[in-house]
């Protein structure tokens, strides 16, 4: 649980910081943008700017860490990271001035503060290189350092109809209009952004693989071979609104009381909220052990006892499989699977990212009870092909962590000369 005695700490040190950047210029090789929901390891380490910062330490680049606070407590159970420096008075000066200028309309409204913000904070602050893990705050770095260049560092899944990169086949307006340089996990999200863009901005140039980094050991053990332990993740976010929420926790609790009905079969349950889910929002399931229901807290302590996966379209899929866990995908439930055609896993993780078993995508309830019972077979036959194959696909989306092609990114060159 987080200590407000320590965001205050970090408050302060960001208050001083950016005091002291409106009497003194700094200059960084690099500047990293993320926010506090992505500090998700042991002791609020950012796993995927992690191999970047050790990087830079090795190469001796200086570098800052901006991280986004949680002014809301949505995220209450992470904290800034040491090294980072909190946007906190940003991102309060943005809500103050959203209040004050609520008459001008939103696009207006959005660049005015912008151009505030970079004033106020950003004048004395340079850098040639910014790293992100944050899209919308693309257009304020395009506006505080007008000559460098911006990464977006991918931290989720990445498919050829994803709204926030590429839409009815063109690179994003966001990309396009502010110069944003995509750096991916694997060559088959590169191709996959590429050759679904005709617009022509995302190219060799643009969209750049750089590997992934794993920072778990894989642990290939699989205990309980007569009984399922089952993790299902959530996608219990509220970007699409406060109805699209209810819709998808009525479609968990048909799909969580159906599995209940399961009776020949021996299942533990775990539930997994999503990391931006609203921690504040109570779940309300009937989470207890005498109808073999948890709450998965902390997913590296649970990982050892999982042998299954379910969910309906989270990049978790991706991270198990290093581990060998298979996923069910789930397009059952209300509303149907129809009503959000971009989002449908078989799209996803069949189509796009080649996902290497067809009979996991699951479109009924009696279509779930047969794979499960099959999935059982399979554990008890102790056959590894299966989690074979499923490691096997994820070395194909993460590929190692390239640190020779990071530093040559992430060299001195003028704006937009990169050569890989």
């Amino acid at each position: 649980m987080r200590r407000p005695f320590n965001n205050l700490n970090h408050y302060l040190k960001s208050l001083i910081f950016f005091l002291s950047v409106q009497l003194i210029s700094k200059h960084y090789d690099v500047i990293l943008s993320s926010s506090i929901s992505f500090n998700r390891g042991k002791d609020n380490l950012n796993m995927l700017f992690s191999p970047f910062i050790k990087l830079f330490q090795e190469e001796k680049k200086t570098f800052l860490i901006l991280e986004e606070p949680d002014l809301g407590g949505a995220f209450r159970d992470l904290s800034h990271s040491k090294q980072a420096i909190s946007l906190f008075p940003i991102t309060l000066s943005e809500m103050v001035l959203r209040k004050l200028f609520f008459f001008i309309n939103h696009e207006s409204r959005e660049r005015y503060i912008r151009e505030i913000i970079q004033k106020i904070f950003f004048r004395n602050l340079k850098s040639k290189h910014i790293l992100t893990l944050i899209h919308h705050k693309v257009e304020l770095w395009r506006l505080c350092f007008k000559d460098s260049y911006i990464y977006d560092y991918q931290h989720g899944i990445m498919y050829s109809n994803h709204p926030g990169y590429i839409k009815d086949h063109r690179a994003s307006s966001r990309s396009r209009e502010n110069g944003v340089i995509l750096l991916t996990h694997s060559k088959i999200i590169s191709n996959i952004l590429i050759s679904n863009d005709q617009s022509g901005y995302y190219n060799d140039q643009t969209v750049i693989n750089l590997g992934f980094k794993n920072h778990v050991k894989s642990s290939r053990r699989y205990l309980h071979k007569d009984q399922l332990t089952i993790l299902f993740s959530l996608q219990d976010v509220d970007d699409g609104g406060e109805q699209a929420l209810k819709e998808y926790y009525l479609k968990v609790f048909d799909i969580l009381k159906e599995i209940e009905s399961f009776s020949e079969l021996k299942i533990d349950l775990f539930v997994k909220r999503h990391p931006r889910a609203n921690k504040n929002r109570d779940l309300k399931l009937p989470i207890n052990s005498s109808n073999h229901l948890f709450l998965a807290e902390d997913i590296d302590i649970e990982r050892d006892r999982i042998n299954l996966h379910l969910t309906h379209n989270s990049s978790t899929a991706i991270d198990l499989a290093y581990h060998g866990i298979p996923t069910f995908f789930l397009e059952i439930g209300r509303p149907n699977r129809e009503s959000f055609p971009f989002l449908r896993a078989n799209k996803i993780f069949l189509d796009d990212l080649s996902y290497p078993y067809k009979n996991h995508f699951i479109t009924s309830f009696e279509d779930l009870r047969s794979c499960l019972m099959g999935y059982r077979d399979i554990l008890r036959s102790g056959k590894e092909d299966i989690h074979t194959e499923i490691f096997n696909w994820h070395q194909r989306l993460h590929e190692d962590f390239d640190k020779k092609r990071t530093i040559k990114v992430f060299s001195k060159q003028d704006f937009f000369k990169l050569k890989i």
